[in-house]
C-alpha cells in the first residue's frame, strides 16, 4: 500500500512529548506538513521546537494551544 499525506497538514496535540514525536516524525515522512501544540511551559516549548528542527520536509511549526483551556484554541 502507497501511503501518501502530500500536501496534507496534521496537527499533533502534544506533539513535544515521546509519542507525539514520534506521531509527528512518521506522518512528516509520508510529506505532511506538521504542526505541533505544547502547553505555554518553557521545557515543553523547547522540546517542540526540537522535533520540528528534526522532521523531514519544510513548513512544520510548533505552537501555543492547551486543548483543556479552550481560550487558547480561539
Amino acid at each position: 500500500m502507497n501511503q501518501s499525506m502530500n500536501g496534507k497538514v496534521v496537527l499533533v496535540v502534544g506533539g513535544a512529548g515521546s509519542i507525539g514525536a514520534v506521531a509527528a516524525s512518521r506522518f512528516a515522512e509520508l510529506g505532511a506538513r506538521i504542526a505541533i501544540s505544547h502547553r505555554d511551559v518553557p521545557e515543553e516549548a523547547a522540546a517542540a521546537a526540537k522535533v520540528v528542527q528534526s522532521l523531514r520536509g519544510e513548513g512544520h511549526v510548533a505552537l501555543v494551544a492547551d486543548v483543556a483551556q479552550t481560550a487558547t484554541l480561539k
